[in-house]
């Protein structure tokens, strides 16, 4: 079985549109081509309070970490939308902000609260989707209150990677509805599943 890729084709998709010019993304240009491209067919122009096949965007009230009733009724849609694909679920992502924007500038830190109400936001969705929607794959959470630590940062991990991406305050994706989510993403979280196919 292999991943099929679409949160590697999300990450180039809003990272092409990003104020870059390093070599990386010639090669992730080259490399995910086809991918990013299948990925702009699948979407389709829906406000971003909805939910669709491969990703979901929740906005938790101010101050708390818990997931309204709303936001269930959203990852319960999302989630039976995306078992439709008739496809296995390979990879559950899900990236959890605090009441605050990332931390974007180098040095820049946000509170211990902050981090940790981003931990719990994340949590909270990951324990809804595996014990209350029976929800399998392998999990990746990301907080999104919190820069990479070095290690990651120098290897360039999938923490130091992703966190790029979507931690760039002017980073919108063309022909998407994540376009409003990434210019206001304080208060929110994204979650993205990814397929296994049988070879």
């Amino acid at each position: 079985m292999r991943s099929k890729g679409i949160f590697a084709a999300l990450l180039f998709t809003i990272a092409a549109t990003a104020c870059s010019s390093s070599s990386d993304m010639e090669t992730a240009k080259a490399t995910n081509k086809y991918e990013a491209q299948k990925y702009g067919e699948q979407k389709t122009t829906t406000p971003v309070s909805s939910t669709d096949a491969y990703y979901a965007v929740l906005e938790f009230d101010k101050g708390t970490q818990r997931l309204s009733e709303a936001g269930k009724r959203n990852l319960k849609n999302f989630i039976n939308t995306a078992k439709k694909e008739g496809k296995p679920i390979d990879d559950i992502k899900i990236l959890a902000w605090a009441d605050k924007e990332y931390p974007n500038e180098k040095g820049a830190r946000l509170s211990d609260r902050d981090v940790a109400m981003a931990k719990e936001r994340s949590k909270s969705i990951e324990k809804y989707l595996k014990e209350d929607l029976k929800t399998e794959g392998d999990y990746a959470t990301y907080n999104m209150a919190k820069r990479p630590n070095k290690v990651n940062e120098f290897f360039r991990g999938d923490d130091y990677k992703t966190k790029k991406v979507f931690g760039q305050p002017n980073a919108v994706p063309v022909g998407t509805e994540l376009n409003a989510f990434m210019k206001d993403k304080a208060g929110k979280a994204l979650i993205m599943v990814d397929y296994s196919e049988v070879e």
